[in-house]
Order: structure tokens, then C-alpha cells, then sequence
């Protein structure tokens, strides 16, 4: 498990990320979700062979009538080219939210990524949670927003930082 210093770095550094406006690799911006804006259905996905794009989607529906959810899409490769089989990539990001998220929140996100086959590794502890699918696996956790961030977030109090990683799987045709 990680420590405590780890849990909020990792949700400073998610929440920066979708503060500063992460990008899906595009060059564009995502459109923040409103958490009360409808959410196309995603059907699941296979537990196995994910593409880090089928993660991203995935991961934003998750948010649905949570908070704002914005992610990125990182491949472990010096410059981006994900031609080389079985390359990882991360997808980066966050859920930021009006109040500061603890377990209830997470519980409900985790419930559902459930619904598209991901599954708990552990029970969910307060502000940290640990799901796989195939390849990829994907760290949760839950905080306030960082002081200095807080003047940029809104009316956002906190999120969820989410950090997945896995084989990229080939660019989507």
C-alpha cells in the first residue's frame, strides 16, 4: 500500500493535471462532464486486451453523476509511437468534485468500473482503491484539492486522482 504521502501526491498531481486542462494526446482539450450531464452507455469491455483508449472511455463513464472527469493517455515510449508490440501506457487523470471525496465516492466509482468488468483487488480502504482487468490495472485515491490548485478548480473541492496502467494495445483504426 501506499503511504499517505503517496495517496496525495498522486491526487495533486491528478487534479494539477485536470486543472492546468490534460490533454487526450490530440493537442485538444476533453470537454469537462458536468456531473449532472447524461453519459453515453459504454458496453464493457473484454477482460482482456484493452486499448489504453477503451480504459480512457471507460474511466470517464465511470464519473458519470459524480464530478468533472477528465483523462490522458501516455505511452511509455521516449516519443509516443506505440507501434511497438506490447508498449505500456498510463492513462492519467481525475474526477474532481464539489466536496472532498472519502469512501462513499470511491465506492460508488469502483462499483462502476465493476459493471465493466473491472475487479476490486482489495477492499476499498477510505481514500484508496485497487481494481484490474487484463493487462491493466488502475490506482485510485481520493483527497482534497491542493491549496495551490484551489483558485484554478472552481467551485471543486477535491477528486479522485486515477492512475491506470497497461499495454497500450493498437491505435484505434
Amino acid at each position: 500500500m501506499r503511504s499517505i504521502v503517496h495517496r496525495v501526491a498522486a491526487t495533486a498531481g491528478a487534479v494539477a493535471l485536470l486543472a492546468t486542462g490534460c490533454s487526450d494526446g490530440s493537442g485538444t482539450k476533453p470537454a469537462a462532464t458536468p456531473p449532472t450531464a447524461p453519459k453515453p452507455a459504454v458496453s464493457p469491455s473484454p477482460a482482456v486486451d484493452k486499448t489504453a483508449e477503451q480504459v480512457q472511455s471507460e474511466l470517464q463513464a465511470a464519473a458519470a453523476g459524480i464530478g468533472t472527469a477528465a483523462f490522458t493517455i501516455s505511452p511509455n515510449s521516449p516519443n509516443g509511437d506505440r507501434s511497438v508490440k506490447g508498449l505500456s501506457c498510463f492513462v492519467s487523470g481525475a474526477v474532481l468534485t464539489p466536496h472532498v471525496p472519502g469512501r462513499a465516492e470511491l465506492v460508488r466509482y469502483t462499483e462502476n468500473l465493476r459493471k465493466q468488468q473491472w475487479t476490486l483487488r482489495n477492499p476499498v480502504e477510505p481514500d484508496l482503491a485497487v481494481l484490474e482487468s487484463g493487462s491493466w490495472d488502475i490506482n485510485l485515491g481520493a483527497g482534497p484539492a491542493p491549496e495551490e490548485l484551489k483558485g484554478r478548480l472552481g467551485a471543486n473541492k477535491g477528486g479522485i486522482a486515477v492512475e491506470a496502467s497497461g499495454k497500450c494495445g493498437p491505435l484505434p483504426q
